[in-house]
């Protein structure tokens, strides 16, 4: 998401050095000393000395199949029924091989499900796999809105969906950041309503 709108920045502004790694480097002075930025999902107490930016709206996820997939399973009725169908997971590391956990929220209650996954996919085949009727994903709406829109896909139990805080960047208060940092700080900046 921070990448799409850096790529959006750097149409607009020309060539700005970019990474897409979680810790986006930048010079801050025209001493060549570096700022490190951090992008984090959780507005958790941060030092005194640093800013935190909202760079994203409140993180929606939702679970979504393809109609044609829907048409062959059907459709789970609540959480339990996830259990006997086809589901797209993720995992946290090749190394640790961890399924990511899905979270649901129904009636303030928070409910966590370990997906028994066919297969898992980190990057965005996973969202060609849904589409391509290959089973259920738990995903970002921002993600696959203009295919929810398009009715290329269906989201599923939208009563369980899980909000999460918004996404902030994070970097050090101190002076000097160069009018580069500041025009990308100002291009990441979303008003959280």
């Amino acid at each position: 998401m921070a990448l799409s709108l850096l790529k959006h920045f750097d149409k607009q502004y020309g060539d700005v050095p970019q990474t897409d790694h979680p810790h986006y480097q930048c010079p801050c002075n025209g001493s060549g000393s570096r700022v490190v930025s951090k992008i984090k999902a959780d507005f958790e107490p941060i030092p005194e000395e640093m800013i935190a930016v909202s760079i994203s709206a409140p993180l929606k996820m939702v679970l979504v199949a393809s109609p044609d997939y829907l048409a062959q399973h059907g459709s789970p009725k609540n959480i339990d029924d996830l259990q006997q169908h086809r589901l797209i997971g993720t995992k946290l590391s090749a190394e640790h091989g961890a399924e990511m956990q899905w979270e649901f929220k129904y009636k303030k209650e928070l409910i966590t499900f370990t997906p028994k996954s066919q297969f898992s996919i980190n990057n965005h085949l996973r969202l060609q796999a849904v589409s391509d009727g290959l089973g259920i994903a738990w995903i970002a709406h921002m993600s696959v809105a203009d295919a929810l829109n398009s009715g290329h896909l269906v989201e599923l139990l939208p009563e369980y969906a899980m909000t999460y805080e918004p996404l902030y960047l994070y970097y050090p208060s101190r002076r000097g950041h160069s009018n580069v940092f500041k025009m990308i700080v100002d291009a990441l900046r979303v008003e959280v309503v």
